[in-house]
């Protein structure tokens, strides 16, 4: 019974209940086009994608337990106003309110609701 709630329905009713209620913004995904000699991606093709969520800060002692550096804050995005299939990833970037965001670790909930990413202030792509 679980699987037809989570995969869909639940993330849909989370996402209706703040609609209006966050930040547009958008996500930057670049492709790589290969690696080069030193087994580093080449830059490839970029696609960006309309989104909505917010920024949030980390506590304090949760920050300093977990090791995470003080220039780090959360980025969210709500699934659902991303397209179908997309998800964010590590260096993926972020934009709410003109402000680029490198995301750094990428995580979500059970029902792919939310997606939760440490992520760090970069200048604009």
């Amino acid at each position: 019974m679980s699987g037809p709630l989570l995969s869909g329905s639940l993330a849909k009713a989370i996402f209706q209940g703040f609609k209006g209620k966050l930040l547009t913004g958008q996500l930057r995904q670049q492709a790589a086009a290969g690696v080069d000699e030193y087994g580093d991606p080449i830059p490839g093709a970029v696609t960006l994608h309309a989104m909505q969520g917010f920024t949030d800060e980390y506590d304090d002692a949760y920050r300093a337990r977990a090791g995470i550096p003080e220039t780090d804050l959360i980025v969210n995005i709500f699934a659902q106003s991303l397209p179908a299939g997309i998800q964010p990833g590590k260096d993926d970037k972020a934009q709410f309110l003109g402000q680029w965001y490198q995301l750094r670790a990428v995580k979500t909930d059970p029902a792919t609701a939310l997606w939760v990413c440490q992520a760090f202030k970069v200048d604009a792509p």
